[in-house]
This record gives structure tokens, sequence and C-alpha cells, in this order.
């Protein structure tokens, strides 16, 4: 963004100075637009910011792994013995 000069923001100096002083305030809430607009596009670049945040900690982009074998080190006990029950004779 460049600089460029449009204006010179005059205060007056006396009742006579008041005309002028119009062009001075319609500079000043030209640039009171402009920093609302302007907090206004960083707020919902911030918010889209956080949304995309939220999104990637519920898909975990970060621990996929490429060969796409996931290693679960989930074990589950069996509920029934397994051993085979001798009959006596």
């Amino acid at each position: 963004m460049n600089a460029n000069l449009r204006t010179v923001l005059l205060l007056p100096k006396s009742v006579m100075d008041l005309h002028s002083f119009i062009n001075t305030l319609d500079i000043l809430f030209c640039y009171k637009r402009f920093i609302i607009s302007l907090g206004q596009e960083a707020l919902s670049a911030w918010n889209n910011r956080k949304n995309m945040d939220i999104l990637r900690e519920v898909i975990d982009v970060s621990n996929s792994s490429p060969s796409g074998q996931n290693q679960h080190h989930i074990f589950f006990t069996p509920t029934h013995c397994r051993t085979k029950k001798v009959k006596n004779a």
C-alpha cells in the first residue's frame, strides 16, 4: 500500500475557519470507515483460520501414515477361557 497525500488536516483557529474544518471532518470519517472495514476483514480472516484449525484437529492431518496402514495399539482380552478341559476317566 502506498501513502499518497490527499489533503492537509486543519484545525480551526477561529469561528471563521469552521467552514474549512468540514473537509477535515470528512477525511477523518473516511479514515474511520477504512479502519472499521480493515478490522472486519481481519476478523473474518481470523475466524476462517480458527475454523480451519478446528477442522485440522478433528481430521488430524499431522499423523496420517503415507502407506495407508494404520497401526492401532488396541488389544482385547478374551472373555472365555480357551484352555481344553480334560475329562476324568
